[in-house]
């Protein structure tokens, strides 16, 4: 499975980016095998670690470069906030000579992170200030012919290349009592 990252890996690949726990088949990867790939052809790793959180994995300790975490699922666990997370490891050597003017906390104090934040790290992985969503804008004009968003959208044999078919059911459930979610499948299948 690894190989498989590695035959897709070309001049062009800026990053690789994986998530903890798999979606819709909730896989788990080998983070370490996937860092060293990433990390022998000197590219970052962006692990999406929002459903495994940290409480249960570190990804950075595994040799993830970068870390996100949408924080109003799993960590927030209500879902009344919207907030994210983007953790950098500090083990990843970026290349700021892109733009060596930049300047340095002398100059703006507290406020230079942030720029060196935007101007360094975002400008590599595309449109600032939501890189991943102008990826993902990409990717679904290329692969849903302009759709994207349902899983109606997706062409059957796309689906079922992901692990997505017609007789998959994937249930999310909150922070519930169990014996409450129980009762409530079972109210709902007796009435199909």
């Amino acid at each position: 499975m690894f190989q498989d990252f590695e035959e897709f890996i070309n001049e062009n690949t800026k990053t690789i980016f994986i998530e903890t726990i798999g979606n819709p088949k909730l896989n788990v990867v080998d983070i370490n095998a996937i860092a060293r790939i990433a990390h022998s052809y000197n590219i970052p790793l962006i692990v999406d670690n929002t459903f495994a959180t940290p409480f249960i994995i570190r990804p950075t300790e595994l040799g993830a470069d970068i870390v996100i975490h949408s924080s109003s699922k799993c960590i927030n666990g209500s879902g009344i906030s919207i907030s994210g997370v983007i953790i950098d490891s500090g083990n990843f050597k970026w290349d700021f000579e892109h733009y060596p003017n930049l300047a340095t906390s002398k100059k703006f104090g507290r406020f230079s992170y942030h720029s060196k934040l935007r101007g360094g790290l975002f400008k590599n992985l595309g449109s600032c200030l939501i890189p991943f969503n102008a990826f993902l804008n990409g990717l679904a004009l290329e692969q849903f012919n302009g759709y994207f968003g349902a899983i109606l959208t997706i062409r059957a044999m796309a689906k079922e290349n992901t692990g997505v078919f017609d007789d998959l059911i994937r249930i999310s459930v909150g922070l519930e009592d169990i014996e409450d979610l129980i009762t409530d499948f079972e109210n709902t299948i007796s009435k199909i």
